[in-house]
């Protein structure tokens, strides 16, 4: 896996390009992930590092959904499913919604696919 230190590369990049890239600021685990996913188009080292992310306590909420999405485009629904069934806990009362939100359009787009998958209330 490549090393995704953004330390220098990220602050070096003009606020133009971050704009762009929807880059968050700084170089925790997260941006990091956000560097992976959206700079470098490298969605399996995107998800490693998304863990980290969420095992760091960065950005929990954030990193949980948007790791969920990349699982999803690589066609590992159920993984993102479980991840999120099992690390909804960490995450704050305002981002309980969304994580539903990410749930039902898992489900949506893969219930033909999976049909083990189902919503559990």
């Amino acid at each position: 896996m490549k090393n995704y230190s953004c330390s220098k590369k990220v602050e070096e990049i003009d606020s133009n390009y971050r704009v762009i890239h929807k880059l968050p600021p700084g170089d925790s685990p997260y941006v990091r992930a956000k560097y992976a996913q959206l700079v470098e188009k490298d969605p399996e080292g995107a998800i490693v590092l998304f863990w980290k992310a969420i095992n760091a306590g960065d950005r929990i909420d954030s990193a949980l959904k948007d790791m969920a999405v990349v699982m999803k485009q690589q066609d590992k629904a159920e993984e993102a499913f479980e991840a999120i069934k099992s690390f909804r806990y960490r995450c704050s009362k305002q981002t309980q919604e969304s994580l539903d939100n990410v749930l039902i359009d898992l489900y949506k787009v893969h219930k033909q696919n999976s049909p083990c998958l189902t919503l559990n209330k």
